[in-house]
This record gives structure tokens, sequence and C-alpha cells, in this order.
């Protein structure tokens, strides 16, 4: 299931904007629902680097996933993928062209794991 995509303009250079969502310990400033972060493997900024967060959600409550880089292209793209108990996906942040500053477009699908499953025609 695809989510709508989302952009944003930030008036710094990409490299900026860039070294700070690929830095999953920021995470929490700018993903408010993430109340932690743990570092499991990879340095933390390459592909196959793996983190575990814990989620605080108004309607579920607090869960973990966790998530890894799939792909990186530098001041270009980043793609990670999630899983946790009830779902898994993937999202791209991936820089657009802006006379304002730097553009982030962000793209993500989703999928219901197990039960959740049968449920996906709905959501």
């Amino acid at each position: 299931m695809r989510i709508p995509s989302a952009s944003v303009v930030v008036p710094v250079p990409s490299e900026r904007v860039f070294a700070f969502i690929r830095d999953m310990a920021k995470l929490k400033r700018w993903q408010p629902e993430v109340i932690d972060v743990r570092l499991l493997s990879g340095d933390g900024s390459a592909t196959g680097s793996r983190w575990r967060l814990t989620v605080e959600d108004p309607a579920r409550g607090r869960f973990e996933l966790e998530t890894w880089i799939v792909a990186l292209t530098e001041n270009e793209r980043l793609a990670c993928a999630w899983q946790e108990l009830r779902s898994m996906g993937e999202i791209e942040y991936r820089r657009k062209r802006s006379e304002q500053g730097t553009r982030i477009q962000s793209t993500a699908k989703f999928h219901l794991r197990g039960f959740g499953r049968i449920f996906t025609p709905f959501v």
C-alpha cells in the first residue's frame, strides 16, 4: 500500500539536510512519535546499518520496530525499510531541485502483516 508522497523545502544546502535525516540519533527531533533509537549493527550511516526504534502511537500505544538503510546515494537519496509485529514497509527521501534551498520528497509504502492483512483493502 502506497502512502501519498510529501515534500518540504529546507533553506539549507543538501549536504546538511542529508546529514541530518541520515543521523538516526536525531530522528526524535523530526519524528516526535519516536521515543528511543538504538543502533543494532553497522556504523549508523551506511547501507545495511540497523536500529531498533521505540515508538509511541496514540492508537496503538508503545511498540518497537527495526529499521535499516537499504540504499544511499550521498546527498541525493536515502531509502530505509522497517519491520515490526503488525507491518513492514519502505520509505525513501529524494532531493529535488529548488531555487529556495533543498527540496526533499518522501514516499512510503507499507504492508500489513499477520491477521492485519485482511484489513488492507480498507486502509
